[in-house]
């Protein structure tokens, strides 16, 4: 309930005071929620710095695919439809190589889901995932499908996604929300009918991915 509050501020500048007969008191107690407190702050000043550096280009590519968006299928539609079978999430690193093996024996008893970065090196070795995750808004993330059909699965988007990578999926979305253009998505809901859930967003896609497996 605090941090709730905390993330509200409009600025973060803080000083934490500890009566200094209570700290000593009570050292054990006052020492890690001085240090939950400051990487709260260092958490959602880097959340702040994020999102004031990419929203304008955010929301640029969400007017963009607004066509793609309406014309996609909401993540909810989905939902229970895969119960009872295992789910595979597939994300690019250094083990991915050694792995495809196992990957391409799995085909057929689980659903595929992969990252945008492993969708590449899974073609490559004749795996066509049911699922493709991307979070990021970057142009550079059209590069993944570059080279490389794009015939396979369903891509699950946020409306943040850059619009050439959208294209290379065009009529096989699948549409979430991530939590970012809060804005954007009561304007979808509210004048053009559009309400998708959420899927956890953090550090990294996989993250996503693994939601999107839960989620499904």
């Amino acid at each position: 309930e605090y941090y709730q509050v905390l993330s509200q501020w409009p600025r973060l500048d803080y000083s934490f005071f500890i009566h200094p007969g209570t700290q000593r008191a009570f050292a054990d107690t006052y020492g890690p929620m001085a240090h939950r407190f400051a990487e709260k702050v260092r958490v959602d000043m880097t959340h702040r710095a994020t999102v004031l550096n990419l929203t304008r280009g955010w929301l640029e590519n969400a007017i963009r695919n607004l066509p793609d968006l309406l014309a996609g299928t909401p993540l909810q539609a989905l939902k229970g439809r895969f119960a009872g079978i295992p789910a595979v999430v597939v994300a690019a690193g250094p083990t991915l190589a050694e792995s495809l093996p196992l990957v391409q024996e799995l085909c057929g008893k689980a659903i595929i889901i992969a990252v945008g970065t492993a969708y590449r090196p899974l073609r490559a070795a004749g795996i066509e995932p049911h699922l493709t995750v991307l979070v990021d808004g970057s142009p550079l993330i059209a590069k993944q499908f570059e080279d490389v059909e794009t015939d396979a699965g369903r891509l699950l988007v946020p409306p943040q996604i850059h619009p050439d990578a959208v294209r290379k999926f065009r009529g096989r979305l699948v549409c979430w929300q991530s939590g970012a253009l809060p804005e954007f998505r009561e304007w979808l809901q509210e004048h053009a009918g559009l309400s998708v859930d959420t899927l956890g967003a953090g550090g990294t896609v996989t993250y996503s991915a693994i939601d999107a497996a839960r989620y499904l």
